[in-house]
């Protein structure tokens, strides 16, 4: 499952969400329309393209490995938390260190510093949890690793949530 989830982490759309406003970011502050929509609706763009992808992925590695009921849940669950994290943290990334100066969209989405943090949280969140189940392989079932971090995911995610839901666009230059 953590394959499916670090191939859903690892390219967070809403991470330069924010930063392809560029000169245009004072219509999005001047719109009125309330700062949650808006952010909302970069999250949802993220999750548009990616849940049908990892939900087809889940599935086909369903079908091909033919796990355990358990194994199958966690092969559908995991990936999309991680989905969904990827989303929420890449918004948050963004909104704290937002590129707004570009001459080319590209510098935007492929050089700024929010993208490569983005990235960074995301690889560390998968790669936690392999870490703990190679190191705690004998000692602790591997359901019980998977379940403690589904938890934190949504947990984490949640705070990330409520954080970006408290700011306002005006302050983000």
């Amino acid at each position: 499952p953590f394959v499916l989830g670090a191939a859903a982490a690892l390219a967070p759309t809403t991470a330069c969400s924010i930063s392809m406003e560029g000169r245009q970011w004072w219509i999005a502050k001047t719109l009125p329309v309330r700062t949650k929509d808006i952010l909302d609706s970069k999250i949802l763009v993220h999750l548009v393209i990616f849940v049908p992808a990892c939900l087809a992925a889940s599935v086909l590695s369903i079908i091909a490995l033919k796990p355990s009921f358990t194994a199958a849940l966690w092969i559908l669950l995991i990936p999309m938390a991680y989905t969904l994290f990827s989303a929420v943290a890449g918004l948050a990334v963004n909104l704290s260190m937002p590129m707004l100066n570009w001459e080319n969209e590209a510098r935007a989405v492929k050089q700024s510093m929010s993208t490569m943090v983005a990235m960074l949280i995301d690889l560390v969140s998968v790669f936690v949890p392999v870490v703990l189940l190679i190191l705690l392989k004998n000692t602790v079932p591997a359901d019980w690793i998977m379940a403690l971090w589904l938890v934190v995911l949504c947990s984490v995610t949640a705070a990330l949530y409520a954080a970006i839901n408290k700011k306002s666009l005006l302050g983000v230059e």
